[in-house]
């Protein structure tokens, strides 16, 4: 499942669900998280790095689909 966050203030991710359990089987942002927290992975961190404004992390995202 693919959603986009900037719409409602939180961060875009595209997020896999096991179809048995509907636990969440992984996840990945597309933008990076709240830089005052540790990133998820490198790539993240780096990718901070060109973002800037205030609260960049909070309306940022990238929307996920399906053709």
């Amino acid at each position: 499942m693919g959603f986009n966050g900037s719409d409602d203030g939180v961060r875009g991710a595209l997020v896999a669900y096991d179809a048995a359990s509907g636990k969440e089987a992984w996840r990945f942002w597309t933008v990076p998280g709240d830089p005052s927290k540790p990133f998820e992975s490198k790539t993240l961190e780096m990718a901070a790095k060109t973002w800037s404004g205030k609260d960049w992390w909070r309306i940022g995202g990238a929307t996920l689909g399906t053709p």
